[in-house]
């Protein structure tokens, strides 16, 4: 199958003024730059995905923190503590992807970055920079909205995407705490949501994955947890008349609470990690081109988890992986990025606070990732809205605001230009019924 070429992408500390502050470079981690730039391409059913100018990630080793910079004092670092093991900040310090940096904690302002990395001598932080989770400093964005149409019945740990052939927004199952394992499917148009019914469908489940492969025009769902088999290895294809029963030559081993996503530029859907029979916490990555599934080897890989958040990003060809419950820590905080050859470990000054369970989508009106609520250390219900483009993760404040959650849903509406985010566990039912839109 083809495959991009060697990766060129590696990430700094460095951002745009309004984002960074002063931290120690990972080695052999980079940041967004927004200099590379790469062609997005359009899916073959006439997706309306718009081509954005591409960036990719770079990483710079003149890029040192400023002392005097403020640290989020929500962050504690461990000269001890261990992260990724491909990440190391100097020869005697790990860190581990979900450790906190400590408000007091001066930064080793000599950290050095990988050799083979490419320089990039201009990136510098601003020392007069914001908290790192201090809200974007530019306009605001649109505000979220809630919807007063009727939607299908509360959920949490359901699956949806959005069909840019037919231009629908496509829900299936999750548990609703009447029926644990849902099998209903559901569209939403932006004026009404409709109950489909069709001859065939899946067996009930929730925690399982689901993308929208373009180029065939087809859903594609895989796993879950059915109730009868808690870590199910059946692939299916939705094409809005029916649901198919997929049969290959290969398959993942079966797994719930994995995550996926579909690489337009590629045209395959690829999944990474989740909960299965062998371990909690998977890290292998595989492709799906609608024909077969294949396992992918890497030079570098994410540490397993389940829980986690992914999203493509079609103006830079990447598959961003962030956070989930991992082996370290239950609320893991680290960014991937995976263009087809390798992964590789994103750092920015700014960074969500380490959870599972959000909800993340690729905004194509906006280019950028948008990444909503999980549960983290300080709420078991996150209710904060981030923006990931070229420059790095920034935190977005709008009035109103989705209740906090976990376990939701979120897709992007391509052809209204508006991010959709349904259900989720919620403080207030469990069992969230609500949608949003941003």
């Amino acid at each position: 199958m083809p495959r991009h070429s060697a990766l060129a992408l590696l990430l700094a500390l460095a951002c745009a003024p309004c984002l960074a502050v002063g931290c120690a470079s990972p080695e052999g981690v980079g940041e967004l730059d927004a200099g590379h730039v790469q062609d997005a391409r359009q899916a073959a059913d006439g997706s309306e995905d718009a081509a954005h100018d591409a960036a990719a990630f770079d990483a710079s080793d003149a890029a040192r923190a400023d002392a005097s910079a403020d640290i989020d004092a929500s962050a504690d670092i461990d000269a001890s503590a261990e992260i990724d093991a491909s990440t190391e900040i100097d020869a005697s310090t790990e860190i581990d992807a979900g450790a906190e940096i400590d408000a007091g904690a001066e930064i080793d302002a000599g950290a050095e970055i990988d050799a083979s990395t490419e320089l990039d001598a201009a990136a510098t932080p601003d020392a007069a920079t914001p908290d790192a989770a201090t809200p974007d400093a530019g306009p605001t964005p649109t505000p979220w909205t809630r919807s007063t149409l009727t939607a299908p019945p509360g959920r949490h740990s359901s699956v949806m995407a959005y069909d840019s052939a037919r231009h629908v927004i496509v829900l299936f199952g999750g548990n609703t705490g009447i029926t644990a394992n849902g099998s209903d499917t559901w569209e939403y148009d932006g004026t009404t949501w409709a109950r489909i019914t069709t001859a065939t469908t899946p067996p009930g489940r929730w925690n399982s994955v689901m993308a929208f492969d373009s180029a065939r025009a087809v859903m594609v769902l895989f796993g879950g947890n059915t109730g009868i088999t808690a870590y199910a290895s059946d692939t299916w294809e939705y094409d809005g008349a029916d649901w198919t029963p997929v049969t290959t030559a290969t398959s993942p081993r079966g797994r719930n609470g994995a995550t996926m996503a579909y690489d337009s530029a590629r045209g395959v859907s690829v999944l990474f990690g989740g909960n299965n029979s062998t371990t909690s916490y998977g890290s292998d990555t595989w492709e799906y081109d609608g024909t077969d599934w294949t396992p992918i080897t890497t030079t570098t890989t994410p540490r397993g988890r389940h829980d986690a958040g992914m999203a493509y990003d079609s103006a830079r060809g990447l598959v961003v992986l962030f956070g989930g419950n991992n082996s370290t820590t239950s609320y893991g905080s680290d960014t991937y990025a995976y263009d087809g050859v390798d992964w590789q470990s994103v750092t920015t000054s700014a960074t969500p606070r380490g959870r599972h369970g959000p909800g993340m989508a690729y905004d194509a009106t906006r280019g950028v990732i948008v990444l909503f609520g999980g549960n983290d250390s300080t709420s078991s219900y996150g209710s904060d809205t981030w923006f990931l483009d070229a420059t790095g993760w920034r935190q977005i404040t709008t009035s109103p605001t989705p209740g906090g959650r976990f376990d939701s849903v979120l897709a992007h509406d391509a052809r209204r230009g508006v991010s959709v985010l349904f259900g989720g566990n919620s403080s207030v039912t469990g069992y969230d019924g609500t949608v949003w839109e941003l």
